[in-house]
């Protein structure tokens, strides 16, 4: 009889740690120094151009998205030249430059143009030490690099004419990147 009834005793539930599973994160930053020249001397504005309009070329891709002028103003779009070109965590590199006069945090940005990797700048000031946390601490799913600006079409209303009309405008050209990453700090919390 040293027994306890404790059929009707209130069950207590210990709360369970739970881990929250890392999520997916995405860094963005538009490549510095794209206006500047290379370490090769050479005009990078120059460079993206040729080297865009030739990657068009050898993927058969059309410019503006393809889309003509008409299309462009039944739909009321905007397109830029370069639209379609999407390259990868393959043909990017991120190099470090601590030896960099101005900012002993810079990397270096190289894309591959036909398995040739060309300086196209540099990873913004503002932005290089959390890029660096990024690519030594993170788990990186996939790397996006696209053109933006250029040479852009849109729809304008003209007056005289009194219709809308396709005008083309240029911007300066410019690499927008975006590193996917999982976070490695995953949280524990009760509940």
């Amino acid at each position: 009889d040293n027994f306890e009834d404790t059929r009707n005793a209130p069950i207590v539930k210990e709360p369970t740690p739970k881990i929250v599973p890392p999520l997916l994160d995405v860094y963005t930053f538009n490549v510095a120094g794209v206006t500047a020249k290379n370490e090769e001397k050479q005009d990078i504005q120059k460079l993206l151009k040729q080297k865009g309009k030739l990657y068009l070329k050898e993927n058969g891709i059309e410019s503006f998205g393809g889309f003509k002028n008409k299309e462009i103003i039944e739909d009321y779009l905007e397109v830029s030249e370069f639209e379609d070109i999407l390259l990868t965590k393959q043909d990017i590199s991120f190099v470090p430059e601590p030896t960099n006069k101005y900012d002993s945090n810079a990397i270096k940005l190289y894309i591959k143009f036909d398995e040739v990797p060309m300086h196209i700048g540099y990873v913004p000031k503002e932005d290089n030490i959390e890029v660096k946390s990024i690519l030594e601490n993170e788990d990186i799913r996939r790397i996006e690099v696209r053109f933006v600006g250029g040479k852009i079409k849109s729809v304008e209303y003209d007056d005289e004419k009194d219709k809308d009309v396709v005008v083309t405008v240029e911007l300066t050209l410019g690499i927008e990147v975006k590193i996917h990453f999982l976070k490695k700090d995953m949280t524990v919390s009760s509940s």
